[in-house]
């Protein structure tokens, strides 16, 4: 089950994240001369009045390129020599970071004034401007410009995205034979949804996996063999972005992606990945071991929701209070006399047995259910089915957890 939760975010995610990058999220509007824009506008926060707008227009030729404020993280890429980027002598036009498929696109750009021009205006409309080209689209990304902003500045912003639409498609319908299949922008995208859909669904499986039911039996062994996979996965992913976007612009774009994001999400999603890889491939049989229980324990749990966070605190039961009929009176008590309790109370159950652990440890706890936890006693054995774990991690699932039918070992 958790790996389907996880592949039905991975693909949520990664639809979704392509969809922006892509353009894919803008709106067509018609002006009254019948010409095609596209806009959209988000609110900045529910807090915030100000918006960030999407401006831009549908272009004939397939365009892929990027004007963008230098990073920190970009500036040092580019210092590595990962990838060359063209420089035209203006301090103020080389202060920009210049992605594109076609380098010599901008050459031909920075040639015409009105371009120049163009560009350096758009770019001037905020701190956080963006000149994108996708496909067939050309547009603007401007963030937190207060609401009359788009009306002032709407006939301007599009006068010059026409300019520089007509001098980059006459660009790229001269080498329309020669750009490959998949762009370096399409591949790039494609790289930097996999870095964002890795993190969403790594953090995602990882909460789902903290409350389920598969437990280790050495967590400890098994997160350091999964981790150390990591560095291994990394190279190869670095490999494949060099190997993909051959030392063009676009690779300090998604390598700069793949280490604020990506590598995040690889620590997260290896493990979740290698667990499931352990538990799902053909492995031998189970072997039923038995343990003594140590002690059981109860609490009840109480949360109160509310609009931007939640309240919960625990109530521990003694062992007088955990007995059937007696928690069930506490909850009630508690309902009546707490607040939080009173919006949602909730019995939680745990039951320790000795670690499983060779050189021993600290004691193995797990949660139960009603029935499993009035089961036994301090002092009875109950049986665990121990899967021997397809990458020779040993398992087991709570849910197989029974006691033994002698009570004793």
């Amino acid at each position: 089950m958790i790996l389907i939760i996880y592949i039905a975010i991975f693909a949520l995610v990664f639809f979704m994240r392509y969809r922006a990058l892509s353009g894919g999220s803008l709106t067509l509007h018609v002006d009254d001369k019948g010409r095609s824009y596209y806009e959209t506008r988000q609110p900045v926060s529910k807090k915030s009045a100000n918006f960030n707008i999407r401006i831009g227009l549908p272009v004939d030729a397939r365009l892929f390129f990027k004007v963008a404020p230098e990073t920190a993280m970009s500036r040092f890429l580019k210092s590595i020599g990962v990838a060359e980027e063209f420089e035209t002598g203006d301090a103020k036009t080389d202060a920009l970071l210049f992605v594109s498929d076609d380098p010599a696109l901008f050459q031909d750009l920075m040639q015409a004034q009105n371009v120049r021009t163009a560009i350096d205006t758009l770019m001037a409309q905020a701190r956080k401007a963006r000149l994108r080209a996708f496909g067939h689209r050309l547009w603007l990304e401007v963030d937190n410009v207060p609401p009359g902003w788009i009306e002032s500045n709407r006939q301007k912003i599009l006068t010059h995205l026409w300019e520089i639409s007509d001098i980059a498609t006459k660009r790229a319908e001269s080498t329309l034979d020669t750009a490959p299949f998949f762009s370096y922008a399409q591949r790039a995208a494609f790289f930097m949804v996999l870095h964002a859909t890795l993190l969403t669904a790594g953090i995602i499986g990882a909460l789902a996996y903290a409350g389920g039911d598969v437990n280790m039996l050495d967590i400890s062994k098994f997160m350091m063999a999964s981790l150390a996979l990591v560095p291994l996965t990394a190279g190869l992913w670095v490999f494949a972005l060099l190997a993909s976007l051959k030392r063009s612009m676009w690779m300090v774009v998604a390598l700069g992606d793949f280490i604020l994001i990506g590598l995040a999400g690889l620590v997260l999603s290896v493990p979740l990945l290698t667990q499931e890889a352990n538990r799902r491939l053909p492995q031998a049989p189970p072997s039923v071991q038995s343990q003594p229980l140590l002690q059981k324990s109860c609490e009840v749990h109480c949360k109160k929701r509310r609009r931007k966070r939640s309240t919960s605190r625990s109530y521990p039961l003694g062992e007088a209070g955990c007995m059937p009929g007696a928690r069930e009176r506490e909850v009630a008590a508690l309902r009546d006399t707490d607040s939080i309790c009173a919006s949602s109370a909730r019995l939680r159950y745990k039951l320790s047995f000795p670690s499983w652990k060779q050189d021993g440890g600290e004691m193995f706890t797990m949660d139960a259910g009603p029935q499993l936890f009035d089961a036994g006693q301090r002092g009875d054995y109950y049986d665990f089915a121990v899967h021997p774990g397809a990458l020779g991690h040993a398992w087991l699932d709570e849910d197989e957890v029974r006691r033994s039918a002698n009570g004793g070992e």
